[in-house]
């Protein structure tokens, strides 16, 4: 698995999710919040709606337990699709 964490500063565009992974191809998009009381704004909703969509495993957290339950579903995802697609013969 492989994951970093997105700057966005004045100059970037805005609602990008703030952690981008990918685990045996499946790409992943985290929103990071730091209060159990935050939730995403509207617009990176739009985007992890967007990214949820193209096929990516998406989420939000505001905790470390979040965190960690986010990332283990992710990766269990991306072996489920790694699986299916070595017993299909078909690239994922």
């Amino acid at each position: 698995m492989w994951a970093m964490k997105r700057y966005t500063g004045p100059y970037g565009e805005t609602g990008h999710p703030d952690v981008t992974a990918s685990c045996f191809g499946l790409r992943g998009e985290l929103e990071l919040k730091g209060d159990d009381k935050l939730k995403p704004e509207k617009l990176q909703n739009v985007r992890l709606r967007q990214w949820g969509a193209s096929g990516s495993f998406v989420g939000s957290a505001t905790n470390r337990d979040e965190v960690r339950e986010w990332v283990r579903q992710f990766a269990a995802r991306a072996r489920e699709l790694r699986l299916d697609a070595a017993n299909t013969g078909t690239p994922i």
